[in-house]
Formats: structure tokens, sequence, C-alpha cells
């Protein structure tokens, strides 16, 4: 399927007050959440997310997320497909709660080929014009009027491709904020660095910097970092005397031991075995 193919079939669309513990769901459907009050946290594909009021949080079907409530939280929500091909089920869908005894199961799964930003989730802060307009799709599928489904998908379609032009700015825009990073990090490897610092540096947030920093330069942030020490501490080791203890909290790591592991791995030698073959070398 590609964006022009995006024909959305909606399920199920209202303003619902959530308020739960902690738990985890399988995702059938596709799911847009507009938080209209309160606040909501969700956890999915090893990202933490805290939603407020104006945040949208989309996710593709067939996925998996465990979802809190803070405090009582008013929502927008939508669940749906994104082409007609299962339009003959028009209930809703309602997530699987997964336990130990309840594997995850997955039903249906579409991808868009020219949309890689709709095959994963997405989190958009602070934006109520994409807020209204959900609000105006569950306006219309609650109406029931003649083609009240054909028009809300319509509608939504519209919604989604904006998250797309989003985003794909987002991406476009983000070489500049990696660079930033970069430069940040090689100035910085000898102190503690954390992806929230960085995120202030660059306005985006967190795990979406991350999974941008992943994909131009092919490994997440924490092992950026990890080289770039690991590759100034041999560097130390080849041209200085100084002891292992030294350059490990030189480098900012926790231990020697953390140290000595991580250089194993990239090198295949401890640092001590590496500096004493370097030395036999020369």
């Amino acid at each position: 399927m590609k964006v022009i193919d995006i024909n959305p079939h909606i399920r199920f669309a209202e303003q619902i007050f959530f308020k739960r513990k902690p738990a985890k769901f399988n995702v059938f459907d596709c799911r847009i959440f507009c938080i209209v009050s309160g606040e909501m946290e969700i956890k999915i594909e090893n990202c933490r997310y805290i939603l407020k009021e104006s945040d949208l949080f989309y996710c593709a079907g067939s996925n998996q997320y465990t979802i809190s409530c803070i405090n009582g939280c008013q929502l927008l929500c939508l669940n749906f497909d994104l082409s007609q091909e299962r339009n003959d089920i028009t209930e809703n869908r309602a997530p699987l709660k997964i336990n130990g005894s309840n594997p995850p199961r997955y039903v249906f799964k579409q991808e868009v080929e020219d949309c890689e930003f709709l095959n994963s989730h997405i989190v958009i802060e602070n934006n109520y014009s994409l807020n209204s307009k959900v609000k105006n799709i569950i306006k219309e599928f609650e109406s029931k009027q003649i083609f009240f489904r054909e028009k809300s998908g319509a509608m939504l379609k519209d919604i989604l491709v904006d998250i797309h032009r989003t985003q794909l700015k987002k991406s476009e825009n983000s070489s500049g904020a990696i660079q930033t990073v970069i430069s940040y990090i090689n100035a910085n490897y000898q102190n503690k660095i954390i992806n929230s610092d960085l995120a202030k540096l660059t306005g985006y947030h967190e795990y979406y910097l991350n999974r941008i920093f992943k994909k131009q330069i092919g490994m997440t942030i924490h092992k950026y970092i990890l080289q770039v020490r690991i590759n100034e501490a041999k560097k130390i080791l080849m041209t200085t005397d100084d002891n292992i203890y030294h350059i490990a909290e030189t480098m900012g790591f926790n231990s020697v031991a953390h140290f000595s592991n991580c250089f194993r791995n990239y090198f295949g030698y401890s640092p001590l075995e590496y500096k004493n073959n370097f030395k036999n070398r020369i």
C-alpha cells in the first residue's frame, strides 16, 4: 500500500475518560489518541512517553504498548484500518490485554511503502490543529448521517497526510540536529551525557532524536558515545603511560570492569593486553 491507496475504515471514534493502572496491550487496529486533559504514560518499542494536553499519539496496528494514566485522562480516540479491506467488521476491536498466559496475537498488519512513519508510532507534541481535526471526525462519526463513514474516513486521511508531512519536515531538518549532537558528544565525552540534555539542545523529543540518530548514523546515541570514549581511550593507551584506572575515570566509565568489558567487545583485547601488544609491535 502507498499513501495514495490509504482509505481509512474507522471502527471507533469517541471522546473517552481513561483511568487505568499500567497494563500491556496488543493492538489490532491503528490508533490515534489526542489528550484533552490529564496525563497519560505510554511505553512502546522501548520508548516511554508522557502525553499531556494537546499531544497526539499514533501507532500502527499489530503493535504492543503499556498504557497508564498518571491522573484521570480525557482523550479523543480513533481506532481504524488504513484501508477498506476489512470494512465488513464495523464494531470496535478492543485491544487484547497481555499477561503471562495470554501470548500476543497479531491478526492483521498493514504497511505503507512510501511513508515509514505510519508503520510504527508517532508522538506529536502540542498540536491543537490536529486535535481539532480529530474532534471534527468524532462529531461526524457520531452524527450517523448518510455516508458518515466515508466522510470521516476522508477526514482521517487528511490528518494522516498532515502527520506524514510533519514527520517528514522533522526528518529533512534533522541533519543539523544530528551534527549538533555529534559535536556536543565529541566535546563532552568525558562527562556524563544523557539523552534528555541532548534533546534540549536540538528541540526534538529524546526518543525521536535517538530514532533519527540511529537512522542517519547507524547506531544509537548511547553506542556512539561509547565508541567515542573507547577510541579516545585507545589513543591514550598507545601514547601515554597512564594506568587503566585513570583512563577509565577520565573517559567517563563507571568502573574499570565496565571499561575493560567495553574495550574487549570493541577490539578483542583487554586494555592492558592491547597496550602490551602495541608496545611489542613498536
